[in-house]
């Protein structure tokens, strides 16, 4: 006759008749029940205080940065006489669209003329363009992106909940799709 071994709790079927008769089955289930509230719980709190440190961060550096982005709106502007800022549909957290803000270094017709350098993009698998002495990118644009300046409005996206400040960066939907 075979003896009951620990190991063999789970298929041997007195166990489960016995664990189901002394109560045990019911109580290892409000176990769970109270383990997925907890855990539940704790991660609610954890987004709760990141979308506040997100607020918080995004309207501190708002605040911050206000003269840099008076500087350099003005520096836009007085270039070319265009808009100032450059929005771009990217894709969010649960491929939700949204429009990304960025001050705007390139010329207006960017996306017109990046067709014809296409065969001089320096990433070589095509996903995203990128190219040395790009002829697109306005003066103002050059020192923009050097500084990174051009990525500032981008706390606007923080504050309305589009983006965050700790995150991967949203993709366009042509990356998304290759």
């Amino acid at each position: 006759m075979h003896e009951h071994k620990p190991s063999d709790t789970g298929t041997d079927p007195r166990f489960w008749e016995h664990a189901i008769a002394s109560g045990q089955v019911e109580k290892w289930r409000r176990r769970s029940q109270i383990k997925r509230f907890r855990w539940r719980l704790i991660i609610g709190i954890s987004l709760g205080i990141k979308r506040l440190l997100d607020i918080v961060g995004s309207l501190f550096a708002l605040l911050l940065f206000s003269p840099i982005f008076l500087i350099t709106a003005l520096a836009i502007k007085l270039d070319d006489g265009g808009p100032i800022f450059f929005k771009q549909i990217r894709v969010g957290e649960g491929g939700q669209l949204f429009s990304i803000l960025k001050f705007r270094s390139m010329v207006l017709n960017a996306d017109q003329i990046k067709d014809s350098l296409s065969e001089q993009n320096q990433h070589a698998e095509g996903v995203t363009f990128k190219m040395k002495a790009d002829p697109r990118i306005t003066r103002p644009g050059r020192w923009i992106r050097r500084l990174s300046i051009d990525e500032f409005p981008q706390f606007v996206n923080v504050l309305t909940g589009e983006m965050s400040l700790v995150g991967p960066r949203p993709p366009v939907p042509k990356e998304v799709a290759l």
